[in-house]
């Protein structure tokens, strides 16, 4: 009997412990979150808390993953830095050729830092949905639920507004990439048209050195005879035809550096899901338009990039046409 009665209050006791003590543990937005199975329980029974207690001390520790977001954005704008310092290095007025190819391979592996680092703060929307579950499961008050999902909503905002901000850096280093590219080409044509000069001046000077010891191995040859197409001074004033008169107008690529920020007003993504790559070119008044994509071409223009309240995803801009 009195086996029997440990036995029962044994069984009593690890009961109470497995539900009121032992803490279950899951892996939530980049952390160990613990909980008991009777809180798991009473969070099925919900209230509202007007001083929202649960989100003020923030129980569920958001700030955690706001302070990794600046960081995350921190590396970003460091790349924006290097990216600015790159386009004004092209315009250096004695680079070299090595030097624009040095620029356009560093401009190579910036391209992917930057990518790998979108690929990091994409990672926050699915750690912000799995907390935003976690909390509704959990938490008993309504009003911080609604508080905590209303910050998260923000947060999923502004990572899309960062994931705009990079392709603009992508779309930036591009175009430094190809100016780069027009002016080392340009410059490797100088330098050609600069050795092609030379050589000529060379060839020149090398046939005047040889009229002259002509002239003075046959000094008593009549003057009379002598043809004048092969004097010194026809030679010079012909050397005309070799002046280096070519140039190389370069088209001035559009860069900007734009910085993150949140968007101040609603917006429509209602545009057309077909997009088409329209390439860079020049108008029949000389203006160089640059590289962009555009929506393809369909029955109505309500869903065009340039219609309002329509955003471009690639320039970031709402659309101005009224329909």
């Amino acid at each position: 009997m009195k086996k029997t009665f440990l036995t029962i209050v044994f069984l009593i006791l690890f009961v109470g412990y497995i539900i009121f003590i032992h803490k279950q543990s899951e892996f939530v937005a980049g952390d160990y979150r613990y909980y008991t199975l009777y809180e798991e329980y009473q969070a099925k029974d919900k209230f509202i808390d007007y001083s929202a207690k649960a989100y003020e001390k923030d129980i569920y520790n958001l700030k955690f993953l706001k302070t990794k977001l600046i960081s995350e954005t921190e590396i970003l704008d460091k790349y924006n830095q290097a990216l600015t310092l790159y386009n004004d290095s092209i315009n250096i007025t004695n680079n070299s050729i090595n030097d624009y190819n040095r620029y356009i391979s560093n401009l190579k592996e910036l391209k992917l830092k930057i990518n790998y680092q979108r690929i990091i703060v994409s990672n926050f929307e699915s750690d912000l949905n799995e907390l935003d579950k976690y909390i509704s499961k959990l938490e008993r008050d309504i009003l911080s639920i609604k508080m905590y999902k209303s910050e998260i909503s923000n947060i999923n905002s502004f990572l899309k507004t960062i994931d705009l901000t990079t392709k603009k850096y992508n779309l930036s280093i591009s175009l430094i990439q190809y100016a780069a590219a027009t002016k080392s080409l340009k410059l490797e044509k100088e330098i050609q048209e600069k050795t092609e000069r030379l050589n000529s001046i060379a060839e020149i000077e090398r046939k005047i050195e040889l009229e002259k010891k002509l002239s003075e191995t046959y000094s008593d040859y009549s003057s009379n005879n002598y043809d004048s197409r092969y004097s010194s001074n026809n030679y010079i004033s012909n050397y005309s035809q070799y002046e280096y008169t070519k140039s190389y107008d370069l088209p001035t690529p559009y860069y900007s550096t734009p910085s993150v920020s949140v968007p101040s007003s609603f917006y429509s993504t209602n545009t057309n899901p077909n997009h088409v790559q329209v390439d860079g070119h020049y108008k029949s008044n000389g203006t160089y338009v640059e590289p962009y994509t555009r929506t393809a071409p369909n029955s109505t223009i309500r869903d065009n990039f340039s219609t309002s309240p329509n955003l471009n995803p690639y320039t970031g801009k709402i659309g101005t046409i009224k329909y």
